[in-house]
């Protein structure tokens, strides 16, 4: 479940992405970059960035495509 305030530091990374896709950083049907690319951007570890991106994923916000990765919804 997303949550804007709590302190782990996977929802807050979720919250981030959300944030940049509200804002349209990352457009509807665009490509994600990959989760070591997040994780580098982010400065946390990529299981952290894999957290954030499946809550991202069970709320429906990111679909994931087995061959090319996830992508914004």
């Amino acid at each position: 479940m997303l949550r804007q305030g709590s302190t782990k530091r996977y929802n807050q990374l979720a919250v981030d992405l959300l944030k940049k896709i509200l804002n349209r950083y990352y457009l509807p049907g665009s490509k994600l970059p990959s989760t070591r690319e997040l994780a580098k951007q982010a400065g946390v570890n990529p299981n952290t960035t894999q957290r954030a991106l499946q809550v991202l994923q069970d709320e429906k916000i990111l679909i994931k495509q087995s061959t090319t990765g996830r992508s914004v919804e």
